[in-house]
């Protein structure tokens, strides 16, 4: 899938490489983030999905950072399996200049 075609709601499979939404991570059992593109943290991030228990409650980027993966950094490991109850998957939630990498370049220029 061309990444043109990607809107915000979609689900997505993830795997290792650059992200290029903002995503929330919905079901997972190991990935790995390096988030030095947009923080200059020098360390990768583990991330968890987002807790079922919370499914009522607004998704927050900034309060469920954990469960989110921002567009410009890269996905170093993913541990999903063939199927789609195995695989790690994440919602999109922001594309192009609406992302959290977008917003910070708009500000820059």
């Amino acid at each position: 899938m061309d990444q043109t075609d990607v809107v915000p709601g979609d689900i997505i499979r993830l795997t290792p490489g650059v992200a290029y939404f903002d995503m929330c991570i919905l079901q997972s059992k190991h990935i790995l983030i390096d988030e030095s593109a947009l923080t200059g943290e020098v360390h990768p991030i583990a991330k968890i999905p987002l807790d079922p228990a919370n499914s009522r409650k607004t998704y927050n980027p900034k309060m469920n950072n954990s469960s989110t993966i921002s567009a410009g950094t890269t996905i170093l490991e993913c541990g999903g399996g063939g199927d789609i109850e195995q695989g790690d998957l994440a919602i999109v939630t922001q594309t192009g200049s609406f992302t959290a990498k977008g917003e910070l370049l708009c500000d820059v220029l």
